[in-house]
């Protein structure tokens, strides 16, 4: 073979090898690029509606996730948004008015006793026994209510957190099954449930599956609420069901504003559920969605995540100000 058949040779392996190079370094930095904002995917597998995309996208995107938290990608961001709180890329939106109303409720209907159970004085020796439970939402509200428990040094408190879970798809998380493992183990007293962030999806119901709102929809989900309402206040706890604060984007805050309508309906007929409103709670000062609002000293901070949906530590830390508030106001626990 002479030397110009050789040299041909070698530059078509050369150029064989960096097509493949490059092809491969493309892959690398796709994957890397899905791991860094894994949380998105997620975010957008859950609102797919239910079917065979939802599961095929779900599927796709739960690896990532586990993958990218398990290796922090996730962390740098959050560093980066909670040290130089920085505001959302996308414009805030005014709060809509929710366009889908849910039938009146068929296991809430018998107002409330009036007498309220006589609850023990919590002290350090024997602490009130505290479980909060939900999804991402309480990523940063289940260590924010861990710190403030230990504060009072009466609350001996626990956090269960499932990234992605809800009530619409038990094939995926079965939440009751899981909360009755956590009672049988855990024996807590009191209950914080802070879920629904994924559940703007189909569900399946007996008669098969139903589309987001419609009242098939809702007849179901309201149905899985109560169960999981009375699953927990079976032996008498108290259980703190917080609602979906005012979210960034219109037609998801609608979508909250619906499933938080279900819980407070459910809760008004139950005597050891109490229902916390938290939209107030994070509405700016026209009164829709605001990514900063006022400390305590009456200094902007930054309480919501680029997302628009959940929140940074200062936001968690307002969330939980109002739990302890409710907890306070039943069992005497104090500040400190």
């Amino acid at each position: 073979m002479d030397a110009r058949h050789l040299r041909d040779r070698t530059d078509h392996r050369r150029g064989r090898w960096a097509i493949l190079r490059s092809m491969t370094e493309a892959a690398a930095a796709l994957l890397l690029a899905a791991l860094l904002d894994a949380e998105a995917l997620e975010s957008t597998a859950s609102n797919q509606p239910f079917g065979w995309r939802h599961d095929v996208a779900t599927a796709v995107a739960d690896p990532l996730v586990r993958v990218s938290r398990a290796l922090h990608l996730t962390a740098p961001r959050r560093w980066l948004e909670d040290a130089f709180d920085r505001p959302s890329t996308q414009p805030d939106l005014p709060p809509p008015a929710s366009t889908t109303t849910a039938p009146p409720s068929t296991t809430g209907t018998e107002s409330p006793p009036t007498t309220v159970p006589e609850r023990r004085r919590p002290t350090a020796a024997d602490p009130l026994r505290l479980l909060m439970a939900g999804d991402s939402m309480t990523e940063a509200a289940g260590p924010a209510l861990l710190d403030a428990s230990e504060v009072t040094g009466v609350i001996d408190a626990t956090h269960e957190l499932r990234y992605s879970s809800g009530l619409t798809r038990p094939d995926y998380f079965d939440w009751p099954a899981r909360l009755a493992t956590l009672l049988a183990e855990r024996d807590p007293e009191a209950v914080v449930v802070f879920l629904g962030a994924n559940d703007a999806q189909g569900i399946q119901t007996p008669a098969g599956p139903a589309a987001f709102g419609t009242d098939a929809w809702v007849a179901e989900y309201r149905a899985r609420v109560a169960a999981v309402m009375d699953l927990l206040t079976a032996d008498g706890r108290t259980v703190y069901w917080i609602g979906q604060p005012v979210m960034r984007d219109a037609g998801y805050d609608g979508r909250m504003a619906l499933l938080t309508r279900i819980y407070r309906e459910e809760a008004e007929g139950r005597r050891d559920v109490r229902f916390l409103d938290t939209r107030a709670t994070f509405t700016g000062p026209d009164g829709g969605y605001s990514a900063y609002l006022p400390d305590a000293a009456g200094r902007p901070v930054l309480v919501r995540r680029d997302d628009g949906i959940h929140l940074t530590p200062a936001g968690a830390d307002r969330l939980v100000a109002v739990v302890m508030q409710a907890i306070n106001t039943d069992w005497s626990v104090g500040s400190g």
